[in-house]
């Protein structure tokens, strides 16, 4: 399913119509763009890179300086993704 800030083709049910009309009022005009386009970028929240990027496969806590999500691709490349106080601080593949 792709999400998208306006309706350009039929809709197939009504629960699809609802999770497009509730990712528009959920989150801001850029935090779409970024889950429209599954990026990544500096002080996005959890909540936004989870819509973008889905679970991680790995998480390694340490403590005082976060955690760090680690996402595989399917090419074998890494995600890594360093989230501190609920935003992510850095990230690099």
């Amino acid at each position: 399913m792709v999400f998208q800030d306006h309706l350009c083709e039929a809709v197939d049910s009504q629960s699809e119509l609802v999770v497009i009309e509730n990712i528009k009022s959920d989150f801001t005009a850029d935090e779409r763009k970024l889950i429209n386009s599954h990026e990544v970028a500096i002080g996005m929240s959890k909540r936004v890179l989870l819509k973008s990027r889905g679970e991680p496969d790995t998480v390694h806590r340490s403590g005082r300086s976060g955690e760090q999500w680690l996402y595989r691709g399917g090419d074998g490349r890494m995600l890594q993704v360093l989230m501190k106080d609920g935003k992510v601080f850095d990230w690099r593949d």
